[in-house]
């Protein structure tokens, strides 16, 4: 084997979120927010093992990414 065979993949995420602000009143404002975090669900996979000899030797036993997370919140402000 040659150097650098054991190594991992490239690691693409993509987040997105959404703002919305509304006038409720003079100096009141409503402001509602909906985040989206790692929004393809993609799993990004772990370094393979690299002690050779050892029964993980080649293979991934971990993931890198979070998985998909969604949050929404919503604030006032006076």
């Amino acid at each position: 084997m040659g150097r650098g065979v054991l190594s991992s993949s490239a690691y693409n995420n993509l987040d997105f979120s959404l703002i919305k602000v509304t006038p409720l009143h003079d100096q009141i404002q409503l402001e509602l927010r909906a985040e989206a975090f790692n929004i393809y669900n993609a799993k990004i996979l772990g370094v393979p093992g690299t002690t050779i000899g050892t029964s993980s030797a080649g293979f991934v036993n971990s993931i890198m990414s979070t998985p998909r997370q969604l949050q929404m919140a919503a604030k006032i402000t006076f």
